[in-house]
């Protein structure tokens, strides 16, 4: 028995100094190094304004730790948040008058923007892993910290958001102006804009219907807008069954493309074949009589309206001259004749539609306006 006591303990005293020698060998895994992405903007003289902005809103909490995931900040320049500043509380705007009224401003009440509303903005310019500019090859959607979606895209060496839809001053648009300012925890992507997030919905918020599914069939109310200029389509679109289509019962919802006739052009589609009709009016109503019986026939609608519709998110900077354009009516397709401005589609009967506003951007797809009703057959 002793024998045996002091052959387990010699076993033991031996695999304890394999342990401890073993443990003699490990290394400690070093921290990773470099700066942080709010230090980054710390350093950088462009981006005085974002740095403060961000330490107001207190978004530097997430962004200057390392453990917190990696992001994608497209980076509005000082010169782009005074551009914005303006907009917003009027011009005259210097650096310092900006970075005095971050520093003041308050959760409620009068400020302006609140800081709540400022984070919101903030947040629409990041997204929640690194997109070095190698990977911006063509066009891609991404959702934001703030829940909108941004698209990217790239017309020849450019690096574009949201189409550049945006005006002076602010908006939905942007260029991007450096690239792959590299951080510990992600990129910069410096830019020559204020994003304002996208804020509407679907593309039946722009067009003018709806779908609750709290109904069996769904209910789908469409064509009632007051100055909406879609109130045709939108009826047309509820008239053929194509609304749960475009607004399926998910989450979230698919990006789709309308090329959107106006309502004048629908009232000249109808017009040719009943030079009767010749009000918005008198459209509505004949579109709310469709069947198989009339002319046109309810299934004829169907299709035509289907050719004005690609699955997906398109841009105007997606498009190229000659493009052929893939639409929702199986083995059709319509053409962009011409970029412009303006963009020019040529459909199967050989007939032109002029884009007449392009871009109107919402977070489950993107309309763009025209000024004729395509025709799928030759």
């Amino acid at each position: 028995m002793k024998n045996k006591f002091i052959k387990d303990l010699a076993v033991g005293v031996a695999l304890s100094l394999a342990i401890f020698s073993c443990a003699d060998k490990f290394e400690e895994t070093p921290l990773p190094t470099g700066q942080t992405l709010v230090e980054v903007a710390v350093a950088n003289d462009n981006f005085d304004i974002l740095a403060a902005a961000l330490t107001k809103t207190g978004l530097v909490t997430s962004l200057n730790n390392p453990n917190s995931g990696t992001f994608t900040v497209f980076a509005p320049t000082d010169a782009a948040f005074i551009n914005y500043w303006n907009s917003i509380r009027g011009a005259g705007h210097t650096e310092q008058n900006v970075l005095d009224t971050i520093a003041n401003l308050k959760p409620t009440g009068v400020s302006n923007p609140t800081i709540a509303a400022l984070a919101g903005v903030l947040n629409y310019h990041i997204v929640s892993s690194k997109i070095p500019s190698s990977e911006i090859t063509g066009k891609a959607v991404f959702a934001t910290l703030q829940g909108a979606r941004l698209t990217i895209s790239k017309q020849g060496s450019n690096v574009i958001l949201n189409a550049n839809n945006a005006g002076a001053g602010a908006g939905n648009g942007a260029n991007v102006t450096v690239v792959d300012v590299n951080a510990l925890n992600g990129v910069i992507h410096s830019i020559d804009k204020v994003l304002i997030p996208v804020s509407v919905a679907t593309i039946g918020n722009t067009l003018g219907f709806a779908v609750s599914y709290t109904t069996n069939p769904p209910t789908v109310t469409a064509g009632t807008t007051a100055g909406n200029n879609y109130d045709i389509l939108s009826a047309a679109i509820r008239k053929t069954g194509l609304a749960p289509t475009l607004l399926p019962n998910r989450s979230p919802l698919p990006d789709f493309t309308v090329f959107a006739p106006n309502d004048a052009a629908f009232v000249d589609y109808l017009n040719a074949i009943d030079p009767s009709i010749t009000t918005e009016g008198q459209a509505l109503t004949a579109i709310n009589a469709l069947t198989e019986l009339t002319n046109p026939k309810l299934s004829e609608v169907t299709e035509i309206l289907k050719y004005h519709v690609v699955a997906g998110r398109v841009v105007s900077t997606d498009l190229t001259a000659s493009l052929s354009v893939t639409t929702l009516l199986t083995g059709k397709n319509f053409t962009i004749s011409t970029l412009g401005p303006p963009v020019t589609l040529t459909d199967a009967a050989s007939a032109d539609a002029t884009v007449v506003n392009a871009n109107i951007l919402t977070n489950a797809g993107v309309v763009h306006g025209i000024g004729a009703v395509l025709n799928p057959n030759p």
